[in-house]
């Protein structure tokens, strides 16, 4: 019975020791934590996102303070003259002569001649040419340039023809302009020809002048 238990004990301890050396063996080829690794790098930025709902419509806000008074405008300075039936069959010298008062030194003056005109190659002649133009106090415009016009022909026809010349002249002084319309020789390579000229035939002819 003794030795029956004696070999019991024995069994169990070699057990028991077998279990401690595997322990044993198993914490040894456990080894340490190792160290933490490097940061990676960043990734890619990801895609916007869509665009969120409208909000809520807010609250009206209070009235703002009240403006100043704006100053008063000027009063509009524009004139027509006027004549009917003028007739003026002449070739070369002042056609109509008006006076405008200039309120304002730097303001310009814009001025428009209306009427009909006929330019005629007169007999014995296969051209002619006229020049029709502005003067402001016996002077042409030259500010930006003259206000002027031109008309050729090579025929004998007694056409009348509804003209205007019309154009701004500026650095003009204030106060009293003399503003006349001319009709006289063409420029340049045209100036020795002839010409039949006839301004206001049967019909009204009017200088309008405002400063603007």
């Amino acid at each position: 019975m003794m030795n029956c238990l004696k070999s019991i004990v024995i069994a169990v301890l070699a057990v028991y020791s077998i279990l401690a050396m595997s322990a044993r063996a198993q914490v040894q080829q456990c080894g340490k934590d190792g160290k933490d690794g490097k940061d990676g790098t960043n990734g890619t930025n990801g895609r916007d996102g869509r665009d969120g709902r409208d909000g809520l419509q807010g609250e009206r806000g209070p009235p703002g303070p009240k403006g100043e008074n704006g100053s008063q405008c000027s009063p509009r300075n524009i004139r027509q003259f006027t004549w009917t039936d003028i007739n003026d069959g002449k070739d070369d010298g002042l056609i109509k002569e008006v006076t405008f008062f200039k309120a304002e030194m730097s303001t310009m003056l814009r001025v428009a001649f209306h009427g009909n005109i006929r330019v005629m190659t007169p007999a014995g002649q296969t051209e002619s040419c006229r020049r029709y133009w502005l003067t402001f106090n016996n002077t042409e415009c030259d500010s930006p340039a003259s206000i002027d016009t031109q008309f050729y022909s090579t025929h004998q026809y007694n056409i009348h023809r509804d003209s205007t010349l019309e154009g701004i002249c500026e650095h003009l002084r204030s106060g009293q302009v003399v503003i006349g319309v001319h009709v006289g020789p063409c420029k340049r390579g045209e100036s020795q020809l002839g010409g039949d000229a006839y301004t206001g035939w049967h019909s009204a002819t009017r200088i309008i002048v405002e400063e603007i």
